[in-house]
């Protein structure tokens, strides 16, 4: 009997030393980047390059020189977040004037009847570049296949296309007079034959719509331009407008022009070690990464900088991506979004957080170029 009290005695005495190693409750208080504040130089940002063009800038512009946001913005946030500690997050657009605010220089007619300017009338455009100009065109369907067009050079791009890589092409439109069917399309290879522009052929219906009624929509919320495009001479996107039967004048406007290289990774890094002084060393369970985050002021999104908001961010925590649309964060005040993880730990594994001012969870349909505002990350053991 009295062996057996003694293999219970020291299975106990095993047991609460186990669980005292542990201690969840100092697990749970730390904060694992305590130390690693966004300005401390331990975040990594991939700062995808070209030539001297950056994709993406963590407080810094596309030629890498350092552009850290307003002191204004650092007003509103929580009492234990250093005011000091805020960043912007930012992917540059390819195209150097997407807003419309500095003279047209990019485009052109192709010797076409079609027309374009800058403008400022169309009264249902709500812009996001803080800027107020659209291009305005107007445009005839001619006897096919000829087509009068309006076309952007790509080979204007801040880098130029690169062979072999991915792009992705967004904008707003608006049209005034529709009964047939405008067209979206670039350029990545030989024209057919008859054709003035050619390429791939994106098409956007428009069966339904009313005469001289303004729509609004977004292209391509659901067709992306995402492809392999080889960089030859002559690369157009190109806009037209296409009707089998006969002619008619197309008016309308465009905004917010944007081109992405979809195949880079837009995020900036941190990994958390095993062990660290100040805190307890990782342990198998349920992560917490959070960040606050707040879109850009009026004011600093620049169309002179050619400087928009992202539509959608994204936190990761290992291999755990989450992607926020901004209608789950705003430009008036800070919001703190988050992300859990279970993580098997073993002696000597890493953590690693991401931020992105993109969103890549849902690959073509979410990614975009655009900046946000974030300050005070922090990760959280929550539960064993």
């Amino acid at each position: 009997m009295k062996k057996i009290i003694l293999i219970l005695a020291v299975f106990i005495s095993l047991f609460a030393c186990s669980d005292s190693q542990i201690n969840l409750s100092a697990l749970r208080a730390a904060d694992y980047i305590a130390s690693a504040n966004l300005v401390s130089g331990q975040w990594v940002s991939d700062d995808p390059q070209s030539g001297s063009f950056h994709y993406m800038g963590f407080n810094t512009d596309s030629a890498g020189a350092a552009a850290l946001p307003s002191v204004a913005v650092f007003t509103g946030l929580p009492g234990n977040t250093d005011s000091g500690d805020i960043s912007r997050l930012e992917i540059f657009n390819l195209v150097e004037n997407g807003g419309f605010e500095s003279a047209i220089t990019d485009w052109d007619n192709n010797g076409t009847g079609a027309t374009y300017s800058r403008d400022n009338t169309d009264p249902n455009r709500v812009n996001d570049d803080a800027g107020n100009n659209s291009l305005k065109f107007s445009i005839s369907n001619v006897t096919p296949p000829a087509m009068d067009i309006i076309r952007f050079n790509l080979s204007h791009l801040r880098d130029g296309f690169i062979v072999n890589s991915n792009y992705i092409i967004r904008l707003y439109y608006t049209l005034r007079k529709t009964d047939d069917t405008l067209v979206l399309e670039y350029n990545n290879g030989a024209p057919p034959p008859g054709s003035q522009i050619c390429c791939t052929w994106i098409t956007e219906s428009e069966t339904g719509w009313i005469d001289d009624n303004t729509v609004y929509t977004k292209f391509p919320d659901y067709k992306n331009i995402d492809t392999n495009i080889i960089a030859v001479a002559g690369n157009y996107f190109c806009i037209g407008s296409y009707n089998t039967a006969y002619a008619k004048v197309k008016e309308g406007f465009i905004d917010d022009f944007r081109i992405i290289k979809s195949d880079q990774d837009y995020y900036i890094r941190l990994e958390i070690p095993y062990s660290e002084s100040g805190r307890p060393d990782l342990h198998t369970g349920t992560y917490k990464f959070s960040v606050y985050v707040k879109g850009e002021a009026d004011a600093d999104v620049s169309p002179a900088q050619n400087r928009f908001r992202s539509s959608r961010i994204s936190l990761g925590i290992n291999n755990k991506l989450k992607g926020f649309s901004s209608l789950e964060y705003n430009n008036a005040s800070w919001t703190k979004l988050s992300v859990e993880e279970f993580i098997q730990i073993n002696p000597g594994d890493t953590i690693e957080l991401k931020i992105s001012s993109a969103d890549s969870t849902f690959l073509t349909n979410s990614l975009d170029i655009g900046s946000v505002l974030i300050a005070g990350p922090e990760l959280e053991y929550i539960s064993n």
